[in-house]
């Protein structure tokens, strides 16, 4: 797979590519360089220099180089091109993006990102140490969404967008905001995630699975 995102592959939506889930992270809402986002979600940072150095470090001590990280939206805010490539390029594996209400094409450095589009749709292949694979299908957007093709059959939904600030009894089972400040609030009601990582796939099958046995105890179909 290319590393860099070329003119024909903007919006050219993936449709049911596979990603390998020991390979594959999620995150959103980095907003780079937005002074009042530290403000507006009361993120732990006392300026845009100590946010930016922490959200690095901490990306880069979970994801290898040789990793995809699907960012759903929102990279960067009131930042020149120049300085969002030299953000971007200190950040490990391949980048792609999913388009959010912040990110304007002829602002972003094009070439850091694989690929880009505006809603996507992925298939992740978990393999067990016994060498059995098992398939599932994650529709990836922005902004969250109220349906979407397969979810009552075990289709997920990912997106960004709400900085976490809708209650997961508000969603559906298989439905989950990866934005960057989730990490701070699902610490606070007791989910397993690490601050400030972008998730793993099995970050998100953890916390799929906590909240399940919060709800009800019913599995997902397709678990």
């Amino acid at each position: 797979m290319s590393n860099v995102c070329t003119n024909e592959m903007i919006n050219a939506p993936y449709i049911n590519t596979i990603f390998d889930a020991s390979t594959t992270f999620f995150t959103s809402d980095l907003h780079f360089g937005h002074k009042n986002i530290i403000r507006y979600c009361n993120r732990p940072f006392c300026n845009l220099d100590n946010m930016e150095e922490t959200i690095i470090n901490f990306w880069n001590k979970t994801v290898p180089e040789n990793a995809d990280v699907f960012i759903l939206g929102d990279v960067a805010f009131s930042m020149s091109k120049t300085k969002i490539k030299e953000v971007l390029n200190k950040l490990n594996g391949r980048k792609h993006l999913i388009m959010g209400n912040h990110d304007r094409l002829n602002s972003l450095p094009l070439e850091c990102f694989t690929h880009i589009s505006m809603l996507d749709q992925i298939v992740i292949k978990s393999t067990d140490d016994e060498g059995n694979s098992t398939f599932t299908t994650c529709v990836l957007c922005h902004y969250p969404l109220m349906r979407w093709a397969g979810c009552t059959r075990g289709v997920f939904s990912l997106h960004g967008h709400e900085h976490g600030n809708i209650k997961n009894s508000e969603y559906m089972l298989n439905q989950m905001d990866v934005g960057w400040d989730t990490t701070i609030k699902n610490l606070k009601d007791g989910l397993h995630v690490d601050f400030g990582k972008p998730y793993s796939w099995q970050d998100i099958c953890d916390s799929f699975t906590e909240r399940m046995m919060k709800n009800n105890g019913k599995p997902i179909e397709g678990f």
